[in-house]
């Protein structure tokens, strides 16, 4: 489930909200399955990357903005279902 906090000042209107890891596989895997690719990734894997600070996000250990992983998901499927292509070929 995820969680959304909104601050609001006088000029602009900043809403964050914020997803789990395994969330964020579930939104991974739904890419790969988009782009045709039979990759899967599993969600301790996604646990991992954040603990070693491979995505880098605002959020807790288990947590990140998803204003940021959007984008990590959208270049991690790029990244190997490209490498993926290649292998084919």
């Amino acid at each position: 489930m995820a969680t959304s906090t909104t601050t609001q000042s006088t000029e602009t209107k900043v809403s964050t909200e914020t997803i789990t890891m395994y969330r964020m596989a579930v939104l991974l895997n739904q890419a790969f399955e988009a782009a045709g690719s039979a990759k899967r990734v599993r969600e301790q894997m996604l646990y991992n990357y954040k603990t070693k600070g491979l995505i880098k996000g605002v959020g807790t250990d288990s947590r990140i903005a998803r204003d940021l992983a959007e984008p990590w998901i959208a270049a991690w499927v790029a990244k190997h279902t490209s490498e993926a292509q290649a292998e084919q070929a």
